[in-house]
């Protein structure tokens, strides 16, 4: 059955129900989010018969051919039963939630089958009660509002009941307006309007906020520069790369938690989540600069420990990064036992021995996959796959809460939301059945729901090879060293990057003709892949009279599949980087 994710029980009954002259009818009482779920499953279900259905309210037993959706009021409960015969439909839930999630598969299920639905019973219910996608839109690309609720809806469709924006620099607020245009960042207004659409669709918009580490452009800034670890900062390398490693408050300034304190309490209002993200991730500046010298583990708990008790104080429960706090594991007990650790492990081979630390501490938390799509044109599907799915059997395997699967925007953000999608329902996927390890059916599946074509997740597949052969990552490192370290950086350049161009291009070519928003985003991932594997090729001394115009007309197309999900932010950054590199040969 191409179901995501996948029933935990589906069970075939011979048969099949019509849709046409169905009736949809919610029982009396029903949540109002069901009934608009249940409005909006009417619809399909029209388009897919081409006749007029009937919506109602009753509080009767529905007659022959109604598509009967009920539920009780446990307001936790997220399973469902849904059953399709000959003479009708019923779901039938717990909880308002479960009801939701009984519509979502019914949409899929019409989606693959048209309006003759097959006879079964499904009983569902997922393995972690937390899902959630952690999206950055802070190192690069800052979505639009309405991009945001395309993905909100997607993300509903898959089940995910949580969604979280990574935010350093791209809330517009008084910090940030004197060297951030408003058009480029996300507004109270909109994360306001965001936050009631998540909620409608059975998702906790959970607020997340740079609060000790990654705060580059802010401390960079004038006004704020004082309150930096490093008093007189001079770059080193490209800003991509400084802007992820640098740069830390000064833990022992007073100033700088009363700065922490007034984002904090700007930003928290504008979110009706009971949990608030205080980052505190990759401190790496800690005790390198004004502090050089005193305990790192003491000064990153003390300052950590003002911002727990600010935000508890609130009524809210803290989430935090744990890569800190797992070099420090003798202070551990220091943190309130409420406090839920994101516990984030990226590689083929995640850390279960960090999961098993914050169990034996008995502090809450969640396992944190990747869709390895930061610092990439299209999601590493190798990596990612194992990644994710052996994290979540971690997390399974140790009773944990639940499991984001975040999808970063690392050296510019050049992989689109639509680049990372695999990944993105993979995870998806692993938060409702932890551990599954069913790849065939899988692809089928997204192919069938999410793509609309067979074989396109097994070219994504041969998309991923083709990059391991000129990763954007490794040309951001090699000019990084290049123009501002001055040191001699070896372009790693294989006998596969000229496959690597073909290979791309050819899929490029393919995905162009299709002419939808989703292609056309792969089409210019691969084209991003083909044209990195031409640069490697090129400044390792391969003649490419073309390469600089085929560079900027492919940046005129991406710019095209940029702006119509995304504000300008640093867009500007790729093209004046790519220019950059080419004069390095």
């Amino acid at each position: 059955m191409k179901l995501l994710p996948t029933p935990k029980q589906c069970v075939p009954e011979t048969g099949a129900f019509s849709l046409k002259n169905a009736v949809v009818l919610v029982a009396a009482g029903t949540d109002r989010r069901v009934v608009r779920a249940a409005e909006e499953l009417r619809r399909a279900f029209e388009s897919a018969a081409n006749t007029f259905i009937r919506f109602a309210v009753t509080q009767t037993v529905p007659e022959r051919g109604t598509i009967l959706i009920r539920h009780d009021l446990d307001a936790s409960a997220e399973g469902y039963t849904l059953t399709i015969r000959e003479n009708g439909i019923v779901v039938d839930a717990k909880g308002p939630a479960g009801a939701f999630y009984g519509i979502q598969t019914l949409r899929q299920l019409v989606r693959v089958h048209g309006d003759m639905l097959p006879a079964l019973t499904i009983e569902d219910a997922p393995s972690f009660a937390e899902r959630g996608l952690y999206h950055d839109v802070s190192r690069g690309r800052v979505p639009t509002l309405q991009n945001l609720k395309e993905i909100a809806d997607q993300l509903a469709e898959l089940k995910y009941n949580q969604l979280q924006l990574y935010v350093e620099d791209t809330f517009w607020n008084e910090e940030y307006a004197s060297f951030r245009p408003k058009d480029c960042c996300l507004t109270a207004e909109e994360l306001l309007e965001l936050d009631a659409y998540c909620a409608d669709r059975f998702i906790e918009l959970v607020p997340s906020l740079s609060t000790f580490g990654h705060l580059y452009n802010l401390l960079e800034n004038e006004r704020y520069r004082h309150l930096c670890e490093y008093e007189d900062w001079e770059p080193k390398q490209h800003y991509w790369m400084e802007k992820m490693a640098h740069h830390t408050l000064d833990a022992y300034d007073p100033k700088s938690f009363a700065l922490v304190r007034q984002m904090i309490e700007e930003y928290l209002p504008l979110f009706s989540s009971k949990k608030f993200n205080i980052c505190c991730d990759e401190t790496f500046d800690l005790c390198k600069g004004k502090n050089a010298g005193k305990d790192e583990g003491e000064a990153y708990y003390q300052f950590v420990k003002q911002i727990i008790d600010l935000v508890r104080g609130y009524g809210k429960t803290v989430q935090m990064w744990g890569d800190i706090v797992l070099h420090h594991t003798e202070k551990l007990a220091s943190l309130p036992q409420d406090v839920v650790m994101l516990n984030w492990s990226y590689s083929r081979e995640p850390r279960r021995d960090w999961v098993e630390t914050f169990a034996k501490n008995r502090l809450p938390q969640l396992v944190c996959s990747g869709t390895t799509a930061w610092d990439h044109w299209a999601a590493d599907l190798d990596i990612a796959t194992e990644n994710i799915r052996k994290f979540a059997a971690y997390g399974a395997e140790f009773g944990v809460n639940g499991m984001l699967t975040t999808n970063w925007g690392d050296y510019g953000a050049i992989c689109s939301y639509n680049s990372a999608l695999y990944t993105i329902v993979y995870g998806a996927e692993q938060s409702w059945n932890p551990g599954l390890d069913e790849r065939g059916a899988f692809n089928e599946a997204i192919d069938a729901l999410f793509f609309g074509e067979e074989g396109t997740a097994a070219k994504l597949w041969e998309l991923t090879w083709a990059e391991k052969a000129a990763p954007w990552y490794e040309l951001v490192w090699w000019v990084s060293a290049k123009t501002i370290e001055q040191k001699e950086k070896e372009l790693p350049c294989t006998a596969d990057t000229e496959k690597a161009v073909q290979t791309a291009a050819a899929l490029a070519e393919e995905w162009k003709a299709k002419q939808n928003p989703l292609f056309n985003d792969l089409a210019a991932a691969a084209d991003g892949i083909s044209l990195t594997a031409r640069t490697f090729l090129y400044l390792t001394g391969t003649k490419d009279d073309t390469l600089a115009a085929d560079w900027d007309r492919f940046l005129d197309d991406y710019a095209v599949c940029w702006r119509r999900d995304n504000k300008e932010s640093e867009l500007w950054r790729i093209r004046d980087f790519v220019h950059e590199t080419l004069t390095l040969a």
